[in-house]
């Protein structure tokens, strides 16, 4: 029991990382399309809804 709640931290930091990554990555893509580039916005968005799906997954 003593080794449960460092585990559950341990997941809430790795997730807290993920989802930075995420938002990093979305920004990529938001400014890719308000600047014209369009290779930026494919490919960091298929980055971000691959990385969504491991934190969401459905």
């Amino acid at each position: 029991m003593h080794q449960l709640p460092y585990t559950l931290e341990n997941a809430l930091e790795r997730m807290e990382d993920e989802i930075e990554d995420i938002a990093k990555t979305l920004e990529k893509v938001h400014v890719a399309s308000e600047t014209n580039q369009p290779d930026t916005v494919k490919k960091e968005g298929e980055k971000y809804l691959t990385d969504v799906k491991k934190v969401l997954p459905q």
